[in-house]
């Protein structure tokens, strides 16, 4: 029997029985949607730590200064020596962001009000204004305005200053010798942000906030270099370090935040830089994504046991009730192997149609999850994008799942097939 002939008669068969398989392809389809859903949501999820991080660090790749005088404050004096060191070690850089910072030693004072600022972040407008084109402003935008003395606050410190935009907002940083430095500043926009990289933070002009500081107009305190491919960041770091380290003081190779830490508070004077990726300032949060990567696990493995379980009992019934029809094409000349063949692409094409409609369902799912609000969750808003739950689809996730409930679903269905496929044909016959 031609291959065309099996699948058409597969097709023939499914169809006329298709009422006797509703309860597998429901059991199918929830257990592909529910996850797909779980799946995707915390890959979105993780997605969007690493979208919010991307912003507040500026960057996936980072050379950071530090120098220990009258004072530890952060800071780049040769940034020109370092980005022709990152030239001439072969990287090109989607993108090569330089920030001021000043860390933990600001305040902002609005009509009698004062909230101390743990970051404030000195930009550059030219460089950085598409990535803040894509943040999420509820009063404000992202313009040009910026320039023109301009400061960006985050929505928690504006709702305890009472502060809107156009409102002058004063200043106060500490400068490399420990002096009080101010300057008023207009408010151009209010970002959302009620994470934990949101909090008490401000974006001013790296010109504003290099002159506050006392530094020279061309310091900084970080190189962020952003790459098209984000996945070798570590390999990425490793090479810049090696060509850093013959030139300029560095710390030893940071994996982790506690590395960051421990080196940072080590004893040295003068200038020392640190080589890291990313991963390094988020690994804070590492702990909680892998607690939510294991519940994900947990439920796609219940969701497994529970398609298991439902189809090897429903299945080998709807054969047991199908064995005459079965014994019948054997008597008729259709070989056993055959049979097998048949009944096998009939669980395929139900199969595919279970797919499909999990994965749309999955879809509605993610979409009402998305509509619901999770502000009352502390610093839950790290996990969403622009305030809502989002879902990754991605080709890989897709398949993966695919992949291994197909793989979970076959020997199920193959072993009553070729139970019944070989089975005596006057016994079958006499069921």
């Amino acid at each position: 029997m031609k291959i065309g002939y099996k699948i058409l008669l597969s097709i023939k068969y499914l169809a006329g029985h298709f009422r006797r398989y509703i309860f597998l392809l429901v059991v199918l389809c929830f257990s592909f949607a529910v996850i797909t859903a779980t799946t995707t949501i915390v890959e979105g999820m993780t997605e969007n730590v690493f979208l919010a991080a991307e912003n507040h660090y500026a960057g996936h790749v980072f050379v950071l200064g530090y120098e220990k005088d009258k004072r530890s404050v952060l800071r780049i004096t040769d940034s020109d020596t370092i980005l022709n060191v990152v030239k001439n070690a072969g990287f090109k850089p989607a993108k090569t962001v330089l920030r001021t910072l000043s860390y933990n030693d600001a305040s902002l004072y609005f009509s009698g009000v004062s909230v101390k600022q743990k970051y404030v972040y000195g930009i550059d407008w030219q460089v950085e204004q598409d990535d803040f084109k894509k943040l999420t402003f509820i009063d404000g935008e992202a313009s040009d305005d910026f320039n023109n003395n301009g400061i960006f606050i985050s929505e928690p410190v504006a709702h305890n200053l009472q502060a809107r935009v156009n409102d002058d907002v004063l200043l106060e940083v500490q400068t490399k010798t420990g002096q009080k430095n101010t300057l008023k500043f207009i408010v151009r926009g209010i970002i959302r942000d009620s994470s934990i990289f949101g909090f008490f933070k401000c974006f001013v002009s790296r010109t504003s906030l290099n002159m506050l500081l006392g530094y020279d107009e061309s310091d900084c305190s970080s190189i962020g270099l952003f790459f098209k491919k984000n996945d070798d960041l570590f390999e990425k770091t490793d090479i810049l370090y090696t060509a850093l380290e013959n030139i300029f003081s560095l710390g030893d190779p940071i994996k982790n935040r506690e590395d960051f830490t421990e080196q940072i508070r080590a004893d040295f004077s003068g200038f020392r830089y640190f080589v890291f990726p990313l991963s390094v300032y988020i690994s804070q949060v590492s702990d909680l994504l892998t607690a939510m990567k294991f519940i994900s696990y947990f439920l796609y493995v219940l969701m497994i046991i529970i398609a298991i379980s439902s189809l090897t009992v429903t299945y080998r019934l709807i054969l047991y009730e199908r064995s005459r029809e079965i014994g019948t094409v054997r008597v008729l000349g259709m070989q056993s192997w055959n049979t097998q063949i048949v009944l096998v692409f009939e669980s395929v094409f139900l199969f595919l149609v279970a797919v499909i409609a999990g994965l749309f369902l999955s879809l509605l799912f993610t979409w009402i999850l998305s509509m619901f609000s999770y502000e009352s969750i502390p610093g839950f808003d790290l996990f969403l994008r622009k305030g809502k739950l989002t879902a990754s689809y991605t080709p890989g996730i897709i398949f993966t799942n695919i992949l291994i409930l197909l793989l979970t679903v076959l020997p199920v269905v193959w072993i009553p097939m070729f139970n019944i496929s070989r089975a005596d044909i006057v016994n079958t016959l006499r069921k």
